[in-house]
């Protein structure tokens, strides 16, 4: 079980007309012409199989990724970022040192960074990877699917699986809202709906497409978008919703077009670089739980 000292976090009860769905789509507009106009760059400590993808997906957007697993230069690339984003799926020892100084580092220059858990169930290493960067500063935004999300809120249950989430995200929600109690970051979980939670008020997203688990990086991607928009809004709450909205919209539009799986990630990309935020607005199901 996930073990985080929460002492320092005083609880605020929530201003719930500040989740209202309509005023949601609006600042979901004005966060993504943000990221185009203020070119955000976003460091990211990513995976092998995602750097592709989610280089690709923060360009479309009109973000600028960097990304680099040298330590002796994390604290400076950290300096000039406006977020950092750490995943874990391929956790070798350049990438964890790498994400612990640049962890670190975020937490003196107040840099917000968001934790993808890839397949944190599967071993010891890659559960006390995510302990450790946690404990070391608290992730504005936890991003995963439903058996990372469980595994690592404790639940022994999911503790063997792979980076396929074998549950669903309704399975997953009362373990978001108790990670996001204990640590005090955002849990966003992916799947037919996404929530996304602070162990107080509960988001949806009822966007995507079946085929979107069958794209390599796919999950990865919105995690590297949820760095993103939480570059130019400093409410985790409300950028992790407006990553996984997009991620969810683009995906819908992208699988009218697209031939199969592959042609799928192409379609996802270019959707992202052509998408009018105010005509995806009106697509976002989604809302207040």
């Amino acid at each position: 079980m996930l073990r985080v000292c929460v002492a320092e976090i005083i609880p605020v009860e929530p201003d719930l007309c500040n989740y209202n769905v309509g005023i949601m789509k609006k600042e979901f507009i004005s966060d993504c012409r943000a990221i185009r106009t203020l070119n955000p760059v976003i460091h990211c400590i990513t995976n092998y199989v995602a750097m592709n993808p989610n280089a690709n997906a923060l360009l479309a957007v009109g973000a600028s990724p960097l990304m680099s697993f040298r330590a002796d230069e994390m604290r400076d690339i950290v300096a000039q970022s406006q977020a950092l984003y750490v995943n874990i799926g391929c956790p070798d020892e350049t990438l964890v040192c790498a994400a612990e100084i640049a962890v670190d580092a975020a937490a003196e220059l107040g840099v917000p960074w968001v934790l993808d858990p890839v397949g944190v169930g599967v071993s010891r290493l890659r559960m006390e990877t995510c302990r450790n960067l946690v404990v070391r500063k608290r992730p504005d935004i936890i991003r995963g699917n439903a058996s990372e999300i469980m595994a690592l809120a404790g639940n022994a249950a999911c503790a063997r699986r792979g980076v396929d989430s074998s549950e669903s995200s309704d399975m997953a929600l009362e373990s978001a809202e108790v990670l996001a109690s204990r640590t005090g970051s955002v849990v966003a979980v992916s799947g037919a709906t996404d929530y996304i939670t602070d162990g107080r008020v509960v988001l949806t997203v009822a966007n995507g497409t079946p085929l979107m688990r069958k794209v390599s990086a796919a999950g990865c991607t919105v995690s590297a978008l949820c760095a993103a928009f939480r570059a130019v809004d400093d409410d985790s709450l409300r950028a992790a919703w407006c990553a996984m909205a997009l991620m969810g919209v683009a995906g819908e539009c992208a699988a009218s077009s697209c031939r199969g799986t592959g042609s799928l990630q192409t379609a996802i990309i270019d959707e992202l670089s052509l998408f009018d935020p105010a005509e995806y607005a009106e697509l976002i199901k989604g809302g207040t739980l």
